[in-house]
Order: structure tokens, then C-alpha cells, then sequence
């Protein structure tokens, strides 16, 4: 889906978000006033507020974003977990924005090849968009990820960005995923 919106896409800049994202007014004048005065940064996102807190999946997701992440804390960051901002030209030299082989972890590995050319990703410290998420019982959803290929996304990344330098910020989840993705 991102890489299809992006082929289509004319613009200079790309929002990349989920479609159970809702975007926040406000945000992206500031992110363009970042960008402009900014020109090494590729793309800037902001918080991203959880709405689905009933949901143990995004209780402990917001709560980590509260406390540990550091790619979700204002800043500098090593990619946009929850979407952003994008400039065309950025991506353009990466030559995609979205590899439609990964399961998961599309925005690490674009992250990663945005930084490998040299470009800088920035989180502003205003919320960029509120996120829903699903419903779904957590065995039900377990069962899901695996099945859909989903929770062996980080070990399709290894191959596909050659991120390797950047695991030690991925959770257990997604160490099984790396065990368990070269053999999918």
C-alpha cells in the first residue's frame, strides 16, 4: 500500500501512516516549518497518542513510549515508528519508500537506508496522530501475525536493508521473529 500511494504520489512531501491512524491538526505546518528550515532531515514525525488503551498491546506500547524508546522521545531518532512526514526527493534516492516484501518493520528499514545515505530523521515534540489499533484478543492476534508473516518481519529485514546494526532496539517479539524468519 505505501509503496503504491508513493508511486502515485506528485508531491514534494509524502505522509506515511496506517489507515486506523487519524492524523492530528496542527501537525503538519509545524513539520513543514521544520523541514524547511531543517534541509538534511528526510522526514520528521511527532507523539503518537494511543486510543486503544483496553487493548494490552498498545497499553504497553504507549507506556514504553512514555518511558523507553528513544526512537519515540523528541529528537534525532533512527526511524518514524508511527509514521511521518517525508521529503520526495529522500525517498527518490533510496529508490523506494516501502519494500512490499516486509511484513512488519517497514519504517526501520526505511530508517536505516534514509541514514545510509545520510540523511537525519527528527520527532517533534507535538502529537502527530492519534492511533486506534484493533481489537483483537491477544491469542487470536498472535496467531495472525504468525500466520500473515507478520511476526517474522524483523527477520526479513536483516536481507532487506541490512539493519543488522540496529536490532539491539527491537523487542523480544521481534527476536522471534528474526529466529524464526529465515526459515518462513
Amino acid at each position: 500500500g505505501p509503496q503504491l500511494g508513493y508511486a502515485h504520489a506528485r508531491g514534494e512531501y509524502l505522509y506515511l501512516m496506517d489507515g486506523d491512524m487519524r492524523l492530528e491538526p496542527g501537525f503538519l505546518p509545524q513539520a513543514l516549518a521544520f523541514l524547511a528550515q531543517h534541509p538534511e532531515v528526510a522526514g520528521v514525525g511527532g507523539r503518537v497518542v494511543e486510543q486503544n488503551l483496553d487493548s494490552l498491546e498498545y497499553r504497553e506500547r504507549q507506556r514504553r513510549a512514555d518511558q523507553v524508546e528513544p526512537h519515540r522521545a523528541p529528537g534525532p531518532v533512527d526511524r518514524l515508528d508511527g509514521g511521518g512526514l517525508y521529503r520526495r526527493v529522500a525517498i527518490e534516492e533510496v529508490g523506494y519508500l516501502s519494500d512490499r516484501n516486509l511484513h512488519s518493520y517497514e519504517e526501520f528499514d526505511l530508517g536505516a537506508r534514509l541514514r545510509a545515505h545520510g540523511w537525519r530523521l527528527w520527532r517533534l515534540p507535538v502529537t502527530a496522530v492519534s492511533h486506534r489499533g484493533h481489537d483483537t484478543p491477544p491469542l487470536r492476534l498472535l496467531r495472525r501475525r504468525w500466520t500473515s508473516g507478520y511476526a517474522c518481519g524483523s527477520g526479513e529485514l536483516l536481507p532487506a536493508s541490512g539493519a543488522a546494526r540496529g536490532l539491539a532496539g527491537l523487542s523480544l517479539f521481534a527476536g522471534l521473529g528474526i529466529l524464526f524468519g529465515f526459515f518462513w
